[in-house]
């Protein structure tokens, strides 16, 4: 019964009680916030692929619009393609030289010159890549690829 007594008696907690509580409050709150912390990054990287994907949608849609109500279609190499010797009335898709963007060429008809139309903007350490083919020799299908690569 002596020692019952003795602990009613103790009022207040010993330094070794108060650390280790501090400790442990401290380890609750880093790993509450470590899971905070991957919880905003993966979002992030959800958002991100999310607009990335929405972008490659509307290219592809702007592509494809366009191709079906073109009266006649061509592929060109890059090489014509950015020499500058792109014909005047008609309007084309690439991509910038730096890869950085894909775009529209529509032809301005008051100006004499090609308008650029952004179709895919530039986004921070991605580049595309834009190819037509012909599904088979002879036919009037035209096959489109867009790559969309991270640096």
């Amino acid at each position: 019964m002596k020692f019952l007594g003795k602990i009613k008696n103790n009022k207040g907690f010993t330094l070794v009680e108060l650390m280790v509580t501090i400790v442990l409050i401290g380890m609750v709150i880093g790993i509450a916030s470590m899971f905070f912390n991957i919880s905003f990054l993966s979002e992030k990287k959800v958002e991100n692929e999310y607009m990335l994907q929405a972008n490659m949608r509307q290219a592809a849609e702007s592509l494809n619009t366009a191709i079906r109500n073109a009266s006649v279609t061509f592929t060109l190499t890059e090489d014509v393609f950015y020499d500058g010797s792109m014909k005047n009335k008609w309007n084309y898709f690439g991509v910038t030289e730096d890869k950085k963007e894909i775009v529209q060429y529509i032809w301005n008809g008051t100006t004499g010159n090609h308008d650029e139309k952004v179709i895919v903007a530039e986004r921070e350490g991605i580049t595309y890549n834009l190819y037509f083919t012909q599904n088979s020799p002879g036919t009037k299908m035209i096959q489109f690829n867009i790559e969309c690569i991270p640096d």
